[in-house]
């Protein structure tokens, strides 16, 4: 996926460990968390880093990207958000039920146990290394020119359903929201675009803007590469390829931020395949603008609330527990009280379904039993049950362990398809499956992982399409001759 630096890693692996436990122990030494309901969430930092080191010493010799990117946000679940909590000596319940504190004992364990299998699959699952280093732009030959008349007959339809169906739009959002305020008025013009449209017209078009908006971006992306001229400098087609990705993927996105972002990690490996010789600089700034752009989302837009330092750090606390499925939301989970399991497993199934779950809006799902039992949002439901908390709620703590090690196997699987990618489209639909299920085992629950890729099934079966035909036929197929 990204080329890394075995030796670099290695040297700042040696660095970090003993400095996470310095900056672990300070804050133990100041807090007065001690005395609260949240004290339990102490031992995470101390188990996230027994948890790396364990796997730094088992796998230093075989550290891939997938690694980095999932141990990234265990990092900040079980880590940061435990330390910022510690800083602050408490977690602001005030907008919660505060009931869910009595429970963060139970929500620690879980999270400890999740970690645990986490770290486990971490170090047994078996990992493809990088085999291909680029694709030849003469033997290229994921699509055909058909694919463009087929992405125009869709734009067409899209043209035509907003047309009739303005309040569409009001899906889309800016990555990120100057205020709060902002944010509540999307949330609000969210809410009418489907109350007002119905379900069984509201949520194919929904999908298929999904599907044309992630297809375009791509065939751009090949169609630049394609144009490019032989000279070793390819830096316009670069800059081109990464406007392309900022505009439709970035600036503008769907109520789902996380994939969008995700696209635009795939689409950006994909560069670094297409365009090997800028593949360090376009690494090093996707690094640095991916993380200023975590600062920003996370730190910067929490510490411009309030001049109070305290005040700053609950905020960031409360983003990153809703953005992470921290120990707070996870607590919750004990407080979900139902008399039919099974009828919320068949809701959660049934509307994770893309087209045709307009037909089961009415069906209940642990989604919103959670956010009733968390007390946060239960207007627009917009806390995520986290991953081990939904496999606690179905199968106790035997899920736990089990769960996130099935959808981990899931991840790796998409990852070695994506190494051995027959083609670029092939690399790019693998690779963004991949990151999909990564940070959906942090950032989502299960159906809801389970849905999205169901949303992206068509460019797979796609992909799947052509290189059976490849086979069949054994001939190569020019992406953009017209016939």
């Amino acid at each position: 996926m990204f080329p890394i630096n075995e030796r670099r890693i290695r040297i700042f692996n040696i660095i970090l460990i003993p400095l996470l436990f310095f900056v672990y122990i300070i804050p133990l030494l100041l807090t007065q968390i001690y005395e609260k309901e949240c004290s339990y969430c102490v031992w995470l930092p101390a188990l996230f880093i027994v948890g790396y080191l364990v796997f730094f010493l088992t796998k230093k010799n075989n550290f891939l990207d997938i690694h980095i990117i999932i141990i990234f946000l265990f990092f900040v679940k079980l880590y940061v958000l435990p330390l910022c909590v510690i800083f602050a000596g408490d977690f602001n319940v005030s907008e919660y039920n505060a009931d869910i504190l009595r429970n963060v004992f139970d929500s620690v364990v879980v999270q400890a146990i999740e970690w645990i299998s986490i770290v486990l699959g971490l170090i047994f699952f078996r990992v493809n290394r990088n085999k291909k280093n680029g694709f030849v732009k003469k033997t290229e030959t994921e699509v055909n020119s058909g694919v463009w008349y087929i992405i125009g007959i869709c734009f067409i339809v899209i043209v035509g359903a907003t047309a009739v169906f303005p309040s569409l739009l009001y899906k889309f959002r800016p990555i990120f929201f100057l205020s709060e305020k902002a944010e509540l008025i999307w949330k609000q013009k969210s809410t009418i675009a489907v109350s007002t449209i119905h379900p069984l017209i509201y949520y194919p078009l929904n999908w298929l803007i999904t599907i044309t908006r992630f297809s375009v971006i791509y065939l751009l992306l090949l169609l630049v590469w394609r144009k490019s001229n032989a000279m070793r400098d390819n830096a316009f087609s670069l800059v081109l390829s990464l406007i392309i990705i900022v505009v439709g993927l970035v600036v503008i996105v769907p109520d789902d931020v996380s994939a969008s972002i995700i696209a635009a990690i795939s689409a950006i490996a994909l560069l670094i395949k297409l365009y090997p010789r800028q593949a360090n600089k376009l690494l090093s700034t996707t690094i640095l603008t991916s993380f200023c752009l975590f600062l920003y989302m996370f730190f910067l837009r929490a510490f411009v609330v309030s001049a109070n330092i305290d005040v700053n750090i609950e905020k960031l606390s409360e983003r990153l527990n809703a953005y992470f499925s921290g120990f707070i939301n996870c607590s919750a989970v004990f407080e979900m009280k139902c008399e039919n399991k099974l009828l919320y497993f068949c809701g959660d199934f049934c509307r994770s379904l893309p087209v045709v779950k307009g037909f089961f809006v009415n069906m209940p799902t642990t989604t919103e039993l959670f956010n009733i039992a968390l007390g946060y949002d239960t207007v627009y439901n917009s806390q995520i049950i986290p991953l081990e908390g939904q496999a606690y709620f179905y199968f106790g703590y035997i899920g736990v362990v089990l769960i996130p090690l099935i959808v981990l196997k899931v991840c790796f699987s998409f990852y070695n398809r994506s190494v051995n990618a027959q083609g670029s489209y092939d690399f790019f639909m693998n690779c963004f499956f991949s990151l999909l299920v990564a940070f959906g085992i942090v950032m989502y629950d299960v159906f809801l992982i389970f849905g999205l890729c169901l949303i992206y099934v068509p460019m797979l079966l796609i992909n799947i399409f052509m290189k059976k035909r490849k086979e069949k036929n054994n001939e190569r197929i020019d992406i953009f001759r017209c016939k």
